[in-house]
């Protein structure tokens, strides 16, 4: 499943909503390679309330978090946040302020 989220070469990203459903959506950022923006616009006609995961892929392969993801994360703290690459995910939350890669 993971592979229909990553792309090689740019930042895909999207929402999980919570009833299961993938939404992807156009990564809006001027560096798609290297970044991700979606729209507040987006997010708002999803609805919030809808939205489980906020999802975006790093080409690199690495699903650590960027400075930017941290900081994009954070304002979403309700939410669950994935990264993906070409195998796998990491999940991220947001707990007392700080961003937390969630460990099996």
């Amino acid at each position: 499943m993971s592979s229909s989220f990553w792309h090689p070469i740019l930042e895909r990203c999207g929402f999980i909503l919570k009833d299961g459903s993938v939404v992807e959506v156009e990564n809006e950022s001027a560096t798609p390679s290297s970044t991700f923006k979606i729209s507040e616009s987006v997010i708002e006609q999803t609805g919030l309330e809808n939205i489980a995961i906020f999802w975006h892929s790093h080409p690199s392969g690495d699903v650590n978090l960027s400075l930017d993801d941290y900081f994009n994360f954070l304002q979403y703290p309700d939410h669950k946040h994935h990264i993906y690459n070409e195998t796998g995910f990491a999940e991220y939350y947001v707990r007392r302020g700080f961003v937390m890669r969630e460990t099996p």
